[in-house]
């Protein structure tokens, strides 16, 4: 007897759950990756479960994902080819083969991990020695590091997913290698959103023509570098001794003072004298 065709009614509803939860992953994909924006730089702007930035950083990491994916197709496809040639040689010679990769992979995603997490409050570092390091620098798009790191990120990811399906399909289940390669997938799927935070979100800082009423003991120029949370503006300038400082005002002590200038942050930060 042949099954009839699903109901329309229940196409829409699967559609619509599928739709409320890839706008949920995207939502929560925003919100880490303004999260790990703030860490690295120092900024702290404030966070509300509800905000329509969120929206748009999740647009912009599915965006840079797919290039990512795109980047990384050729060499997943050969490493695919090898896979397959792999396994020709019987199960002993594989389970080498994935036990040394899996514990080469592990080792990768922490010490990615480690390093990323090591790296915070760029805009206080000293531009002659903590921003001269590849990460910081990176943070501020000043190499191409970051790039590389996101881009073999989203390629180790695939290459995970891709070799869990296989290891299902052999095992006819979830064995112990299995599911390590799950929480590895897992694990990426945090880092690459905070990858995008660290060294793709906006880094673009706007000038003010001059100090906003109630802000003391800076010197201009002075910089917009957060539109925070409500009416929370954190505006980024120096002391007279040329240490660097963050302030939080209101967005109306900011009504009526002019824009000058729009200039990357991290060309704002290397014209500053050492501390």
């Amino acid at each position: 007897m042949v099954s009839s065709p699903p109901a329309m009614t229940d196409v829409m509803k699967d559609a619509g759950a599928a739709l409320a939860g890839a706008a949920a992953a995207g939502y929560a994909c925003g919100y880490l990756v303004m999260r790990a924006r703030a860490y690295a730089l120092g900024t702290d702007p404030g966070f509300s479960l509800i905000d329509q930035a969120y929206v748009w950083a999740g647009m912009r990491l599915l965006l840079l994902l797919l290039f990512a994916v795109l980047l990384s197709a050729l060499p997943i496809l050969l490493i695919r080819w090898l896979w397959h040639q792999l396994l020709r040689f019987g199960p002993r010679p594989l389970a080498v083969v994935e036990a040394t990769a899996a514990v080469l992979f592990g080792v990768v995603i922490m010490l990615l991990a480690i390093n990323l997490f090591g790296v915070s409050n760029v805009i206080f570092a000293d531009r002659h020695t903590e921003l001269a390091a590849p990460l910081p620098a990176a943070v501020l798009g000043r190499n191409a590091l970051g790039t590389v790191l996101f881009v073999g990120s989203t390629a180790l990811a695939l290459l995970i997913v891709l070799w869990i399906r296989s290891r299902v399909m052999r095992a006819n289940g979830l064995d112990a290698l299995a599911m390590l390669l799950v929480v590895m997938a897992l694990l990426l799927s945090v880092l690459l959103p905070i990858e995008h935070g660290f060294f793709f979100a906006e880094r673009k800082v706007r000038q003010l023509e001059r100090l906003p009423e109630g802000v003391t003991g800076l010197t201009l120029p002075i910089w917009i570098v957060e539109q925070g949370v409500g009416d929370r503006i954190v505006l980024f300038g120096r002391d007279p001794a040329g240490a660097a400082r963050l302030v939080a005002v209101k967005a109306d002590k900011l009504d009526g003072i002019a824009v000058t200038a729009v200039a990357d942050l991290g060309d704002v930060l290397m014209q500053g004298p050492a501390r």
